[in-house]
């Protein structure tokens, strides 16, 4: 496997979505090849921050005044 096979494959790599035999190939590349380690790396690390950030947690109580904050400002902007 080369490092344009690892780019292609990153994604299902990454989800664990690999075909075995693909994934025993990626496996061997990766462990010889310190950049595609460090883009897969990179790219662990990427999805994990973005996902951290989407934990934002808001009350329900919250959730229903901003929501009734929304609908009113847009009932009166768009009268």
């Amino acid at each position: 496997m080369k490092c344009e096979d690892i780019v292609r494959y990153i994604s299902d790599y990454i989800d664990g979505d690999l075909p075995v035999e693909i994934l025993e190939e990626a496996e061997k590349h990766l462990a010889t090849c310190p950049n595609c380690t460090a883009t897969v790396k990179t790219l662990r690390e990427t999805i994990n921050l973005y996902k951290k950030s989407c934990k934002t947690c808001i009350t329900p109580e919250h959730r229903a005044a901003l929501l009734s904050a929304i609908q009113a400002s847009a009932s009166h902007h768009c009268t």
